[in-house]
């Protein structure tokens, strides 16, 4: 056991002498922290224009505007009396995407639904408008759907006996409390303590920020390289011959820190800053969560060099995998709207699992499992290829 701790402790003291390695580890809780400074300080909530005139609107349409200017949640509308400066604002992109809506909007729902009733301005490039469109629909269904209620109930036979100026105001007041009461269902999105989002997290006091949601994606990538950067070093210690003076268990040992120990150490630094970053759960599940994606990197990076023959083509993937993660998995957003082979490329690469991780202990757990079963199979190539060498 004495010499599995001297190699652990020479190879930590190697890596944290390279200048290069500690400005890295320093550098990533020291922008999170700037990071979550200047987002304090910017708005970086998705925003939205909305244009009616509101001399000539129905009640319908005015409620609509009323809503959507007074959502305080994840997406900030703003209100506007002049097309031409909505416009103006999409295109120098002050806003995401704007809205028109119709001065007759219970009138032309009633005639033609959805379709061609609200126009939406959006640039080509826009990733939100799918979401800011759910939004418009939400406000609107509020107001809209007690019309239509209004008038399924003047229709039926069985209120026919009853005065129609009560049957509207039992029917607003009942409508009114279903509304607003929470008694079907709400989403909530945000990090409790506890790892479970719910109405009794923490959102009210740190609202989701667009700017800062990206940073697990971007840690679990960046300790992905690590992963390929111990790799690496494993070439550098096979040509000077190092892994010549260890046999037996002790050599796999080795090659397995050699892999591991900058995933660690980078690991730590990835902790520390999402705690930083505010967007954590409790310190265990946060701490496990790590240990178990760390040991996940540190398999599939050993396995992969591996089955990579060279030490070229083992440089080449570490760029490439990097690329193929933050494309694949959704660390700015979810690629696989638009191209849904990802969805099966995904569950190929360690970055994914990390954020699939919410919380559960089914989800440790299928880390842990894929982890520990990736370096029990990169143990046992390694025995083989040993048994090789010595015959």
């Amino acid at each position: 056991m004495k010499r599995y701790f001297i190699w652990f402790i020479l190879y930590s003291k190697r890596l944290l002498k390279k200048p290069s390695f500690l400005i890295l580890l320093l550098l990533l809780p020291l922008c999170t922290f700037a990071l979550t400074k200047l987002t304090k300080k910017t708005d970086s909530t998705i925003q939205a224009g909305v244009y009616l005139n509101l001399t000539k609107a129905d009640h319908l349409a005015k409620s609509t505007y009323e809503i959507l200017l007074e959502d305080k949640d994840i997406v900030k509308f703003y209100g506007y009396q002049d097309k031409n400066r909505l416009l103006h604002d999409i295109k120098t992109k002050k806003i995401d995407c704007g809205y028109f809506l119709p001065d007759n909007l219970l009138e032309a729902l009633d005639k033609n639904g959805s379709n061609d009733t609200i126009q939406v301005f959006y640039p080509p490039d826009s990733m939100s408008v799918k979401m800011l469109n759910e939004k418009v629909y939400g406000a609107i269904i509020q107001e809209y759907s007690f019309d239509i209620l209004q008038k399924f109930v003047s229709k039926e036979d069985i209120f026919s006996y009853m005065d129609s100026q009560h049957i509207q105001k039992e029917l607003k007041s009942k409508y009114d409390h279903y509304r607003s009461n929470d008694s079907t269902f709400t989403f909530e999105y945000g990090y409790s303590e506890n790892g479970n989002t719910n109405a009794d997290s923490s959102i009210a006091e740190h609202p989701l920020d667009y700017l800062m949601l990206p940073i697990r994606g971007m840690l679990a990538v960046l300790i992905l390289s690590a992963g390929f950067s111990g790799g690496l070093l494993w070439y550098t210690d096979y040509k000077n011959g190092i892994y010549q003076q260890v046999s037996g268990k002790l050599s796999g040992y080795v090659q397995f820190i050699t892999v591991w120990i900058p995933v660690f150490y980078t690991g730590i630094a990835s902790l520390l800053c999402i705690f930083l970053s505010g967007f954590h759960t409790s310190f265990f599940t946060e701490f496990f969560g790590m240990l178990f994606y760390c040991l996940l990197v540190t398999g599939f990076c050993s396995l992969l060099r591996l089955v990579l023959s060279t030490e070229i083509v083992y440089a080449c993937a570490l760029p490439i995998t990097a690329l193929i993660s933050l494309a694949a998995c959704p660390v700015f957003t979810d690629f696989s709207i638009y191209i849904p082979s990802l969805k099966l490329l995904r569950l190929l690469l360690p970055p994914y699992y990390f954020l699939n991780f919410q919380g559960s202990l089914y989800q440790l757990a299928q880390m842990g499992i894929i982890g520990i079963l990736l370096i029990i199979l990169m143990i046992v190539i390694h025995q083989i290829h040993q048994r090789r060498i010595n015959l």
